[in-house]
């Protein structure tokens, strides 16, 4: 029976846990906005428990806040944060893309540009997420350093966050797209220094987007 309870509260927590990242993720709770519980337990019919266990763990990864006395509240991430995680990011796709070069199969190289080429202007966001995920993913798995394999997936939830803002302004789904066709076609001709050089200019220009939308969202840190 105490099994059964554990998995029970443990899975209450996952829903919970889930819930409110999508919310952060989607801007739904917008930075240094308050976390309302009672809100929450009534949307998704649970208790307090496990909802503050879902929330230590955002808390212990960096979604969310606790200040003493007034409550948890979404944490803001700050241009330096921005700035930080794109320079991680950039780091360990250039080292993966070496190894990406010599070692990705031209069927990896062609699923991915199929996928890219059904999208269109009347697609959903979340294709275009899931696009963009499948070019960098298909470098990152030639990273071939469990360490950075590592830190990275630690990171790719914040990611999330990142890109949302980064997928702000006019025609930037067309302008990411074809950046990537133009990387991808650089690693089917197996030019290093062509597609190094359009990987860089690439997560320059997504990290630059997602500093002017913070910008302009006027977001307080």
């Amino acid at each position: 029976m105490i099994a059964l309870a554990v998995v029970k509260t443990d899975s209450l927590s996952n829903i919970a846990y889930k819930y409110i990242l999508e919310q952060i993720l989607t801007f739904r709770f917008k930075p240094n906005e308050a976390i309302i519980e009672n809100d929450i337990c009534s949307t998704l019919q649970i208790s307090r428990t496990p909802l503050r266990e879902a929330l230590r763990r955002l808390e212990a990864e960096g979604f969310v806040i606790k200040a003493r006395n007034r409550g948890t509240f979404v944490k803001p991430y700050t241009p330096e944060d921005i700035t930080e995680i794109y320079d991680i990011r950039k780091v360990f796709e250039m080292h993966a893309l070496k190894n990406c070069i010599v070692a990705v199969t031209p069927g990896e190289i062609e699923d991915v540009r199929r996928k890219i080429l059904l999208l269109n202007e009347s697609s959903p966001p979340d294709d275009f997420f899931k696009s963009d995920d499948n070019l960098h993913n298909m470098i990152i798995r030639y990273c071939m350093n469990s360490r950075m394999s590592r830190i990275l997936k630690s990171l790719t939830v914040q990611l999330g966050i990142v890109q949302t803002l980064s997928s702000q302004g006019p025609n930037r789904f067309q302008q990411v797209n074809d950046e990537h066709l133009q990387i991808l076609n650089a690693i089917e001709q197996r030019n290093l220094t062509q597609a190094s050089a359009l990987l860089e200019l690439h997560l320059e220009s997504v990290k630059q987007c997602c500093l002017q939308t913070y910008k302009k969202m006027q977001i307080k840190i």
